[in-house]
């Protein structure tokens, strides 16, 4: 609970490895963890920069393993951002990478936990179950008790998807009795957000002790690190929730603003909106409105239903927008497949495409999968011919 020790430590173990010449060439934690504590300290675009310098410098050199490290880590980067289409084409990437390399454990409490949050939010039934299978494979049984503790937070929020509180409560036994220790018990590396997400959970499931410890929690590494507002916000949002207060919950909003986390903010809107619902039901609209425009940006299908039906609840319904809608000739497209669509059209490889774009080629061959699929095209050259239609209407 010590984060400026926490950041003093990393940047000199960095400097340090650089001093030797390993800084981004082997596996070392040294820079890999400056970036897991950039992102969970709120500062996105600072972590995106750390990791995709890791990329590129261990591309550059050829570095496989430690490729594969930092593609891990920019996926968990991306999620957080709420990038969320682009955090599964990362996530897939690493993945494919990592069987082949044999990273093991490291992979599964980044990349899986990626890939399965990602299909929560956005309704993705079928990935759910099947990365749910893989977590109970892989990472319940793991003999590192940090694997086992994301492995069963994952499982929780599979339960709290399916509608089974209780059931959630149930395998957090073990990730509970880790709340008084030092370090994280819920995410790896420890997402300070999740503290909010579990004290909704545990309200559900009508343990209120447990949601209070995660408070008490929270609020005291608020107060040990005031220099990090992302602290101030999450255990601000966890104690409206605790206490169904509507000027915590309001105050929370406040906190969330300037930190580049859509998703947190986006819930926190939610939750004042749904508050102010059962009381001025015209001030809540607009938090619910902004939660929803959050939301569609992010790409978080199932949390923007959920605030669609809270406004029609309230008879202030909005017509169904998609955050898709991105380019004229490329409706069913991401931005990011979009990007890659474009180039590879012109005749790119997949190679040149992810230098192009910053990226690697295995993230390349993950967004052509799904552009593929949503085309309904097999092929290159289908997709130059469907280039040649769209954008040049021949």
């Amino acid at each position: 609970m010590d984060w400026d020790r926490a950041f003093d430590l990393a940047e000199e173990a960095a400097r340090l490895a650089t001093d030797v010449g390993i800084a981004h060439s082997l596996w070392v934690p040294e820079a890999l963890w400056k970036a897991f504590l950039l992102n969970a300290a709120g500062r996105v675009d600072e972590a995106l920069q750390e990791s995709a310098s890791g990329v590129h410098e261990t591309r550059r050199q050829g570095q496989a393993a430690a490729m594969s490290l930092w593609l891990s880590n920019r996926c968990r980067v991306l999620l957080d951002a709420g990038r969320l289409e682009d955090a599964r084409a990362e996530a897939e990437a690493a993945s494919a990478m990592a069987q082949d390399l044999g990273l093991g454990n490291f992979a599964d409490a980044t990349v899986l936990y990626t890939l399965l949050r990602v299909a929560v939010h956005t309704d993705d039934r079928e990935a759910v179950r099947a990365h749910a299978a893989e977590v109970r494979h892989r990472m319940i049984t793991d003999s590192a008790l940090l694997v086992r503790n994301v492995g069963s937070w994952l499982l929780a929020l599979v339960a709290d998807y399916e509608g089974r509180p209780d059931r959630a409560m149930e395998v957090l036994s073990e990730a509970v009795s880790t709340f008084g220790q030092v370090g994280p018990s819920l995410a790896s590396p420890d997402d300070p957000a999740d503290a909010v997400v579990f004290v909704r959970l545990a309200l559900r499931a009508g343990a209120v002790e447990r949601a209070a410890e995660v408070v008490r929690i929270a609020e005291l590494r608020a107060e040990r690190n005031p220099r990090f507002p992302i602290l101030a916000a999450v255990a601000t949002h966890a104690r409206g929730l605790l206490d169904n207060d509507l000027t915590a919950l309001l105050r929370a909003v406040e906190l969330y603003e300037g930190i580049p986390r859509l998703l947190p903010r986006a819930s926190a809107l939610e939750d004042a909106g749904r508050k102010l619902a059962s009381r001025r039901a015209a001030e809540a609209v607009p938090h619910l409105d902004a939660a929803l425009n959050l939301y569609t940006q992010a790409g978080a299908e199932r949390d923007a239903a959920r605030v669609r039906r809270r406004l029609r609840a309230i008879g202030a319904p909005r017509r169904r927008t998609s955050s898709q809608r991105l380019a004229a000739a490329w409706p069913e497209l991401t931005a990011s497949e979009v990007a890659v669509v474009r180039l590879v059209a012109q005749g790119l490889t997949n190679g040149r495409t992810a230098e192009h774009l910053g990226i690697s080629p295995h993230t390349v061959s993950s967004h052509l999968r799904h552009a593929f699929n949503k085309l309904g095209i097999t092929s290159r050259v289908e997709l130059a011919q469907l280039a040649e239609q769209r954008e040049h209407g021949t």
